[in-house]
């Protein structure tokens, strides 16, 4: 997930203060690494297996505390070292702890990703984070200023409330812009482009490439320990700005043929049961469905994204959670846009 990583300082300013990454167990030599409620749409979860002499690691987060969080429970807990980190995709949540892990393990660690992503981690991810950080540099002096003067942009004066709430955004906006200011994003060392099998004993895996969230997403499969990684495939609140809504329910689908009683999704809580993955069909057989029969009659895109009706698909997803309903609403046109896409064929 990448949307909130494009939007301007106001905001960022509105996203609630992240909180520590939560690692429990799973089960025997599993762990999933979940990120706080309040944060989950924010920055990814790992999922962590291990093996009789090495660990592996689904997935790097964005935000330093979390990556070392993981490093340190890997070193001084399970005692091992860290041999396979795998990206599900691009997206900066999912790989800016990259370069901290190979920092830690050096070469005896393999990043593991899509081909794409040699191309989309350097000129997409970390593109992306280049224009948020220089958005910030612009905007902070306005916004101490602001503070400063105590005026709001409509010429209204902030109540004392009003101030102190604003400036705790800014003074955690301020944060991330020293903890992120000089970030270096790192690409794998290992790329795959059809399915990649290793032998790990009980922990054997398979990665299987798809495409629907981006253009290079991997489902991870631990036949044996029955459980499934699937990135932001499998995501608590999809989102499509840069992906393919109609590949993404084949993906879906196929990710349904597997064996598997524990599910990791890219963001939320670990799953035992595939009611997100029905939930997610739903929603993506509407989208794609909608988009090209309105499209077979002549809509063009705003008259598409102005006729189509997600409301069932809303509730399904949302439910009564503000958050969840909020982001749903956020990124719907430009679910709408990728799905129009396909149908002209021009995704």
């Amino acid at each position: 997930m990448l949307f909130r990583r494009l939007l301007p300082l106001p905001a960022l300013l509105l996203s609630a203060l992240a909180g520590a990454i939560e690692i429990s167990e799973l089960q025997n030599g599993v762990w999933a690494a979940l990120q706080p409620a309040d944060n989950r749409f924010n920055d990814c979860n790992s999922l962590i297996v291990e093996t009789h002499d090495y660990l592996i690691v689904i997935d790097a987060q964005e935000r330093r505390a979390d990556v070392q969080a993981i490093i340190d429970f890997a070193k001084n807990t399970i005692r091992k070292p860290v041999r396979y980190l795998i990206n599900t995709h691009w997206h900066g949540d999912h790989t800016q702890g990259n370069t901290l892990y190979l920092h830690t393990y050096g070469d005896e660690l393999t990043i593991l990703g899509h081909v794409s992503q040699g191309v989309d981690i350097p000129e997409r991810a970390a593109s992306a984070h280049a224009e948020r950080v220089a958005e910030l540099q612009q905007q902070l002096p306005a916004a101490r200023e602001q503070l400063a003067t105590g005026i709001k942009l409509d010429g209204s004066r902030f109540s004392d409330q009003e101030l102190a709430a604003q400036t705790a955004r800014v003074d955690r906006a301020q944060a991330w812009l020293e903890a992120n200011r000089d970030t270096i994003f790192t690409g794998p060392t290992l790329t795959i482009d059809g399915v990649y099998s290793v032998d790990a004993g009980d922990a054997m895996f398979t990665v299987y490439p798809q495409r629907g969230h981006t253009r290079g997403d991997l489902v991870v499969h631990f036949p044996k320990l029955h459980i499934l990684a699937a990135g932001d495939l499998v995501d608590v609140m999809p989102y499509s700005g840069h992906g393919y809504p109609r590949e993404w329910l084949t993906a879906l689908q196929f990710i349904d043929t597997l064996d598997f009683s524990i599910i990791v999704p890219g963001h939320g809580p670990a799953l035992n049961d595939r009611v997100l993955i029905a939930n997610l069909s739903v929603y993506f057989e509407s989208l794609t469905r909608q988009v090209s029969t309105l499209a077979s009659k002549g809509m063009d895109l705003e008259e598409i994204q102005a006729s189509i009706d997600l409301s069932a698909s809303r509730e399904l997803l949302a439910g009564n959670d503000t958050a969840a309903g909020n982001f749903f609403d956020a990124v719907q046109d430009e679910a709408i846009e990728r799905a129009y896409a396909e149908v002209a064929g021009n995704d």
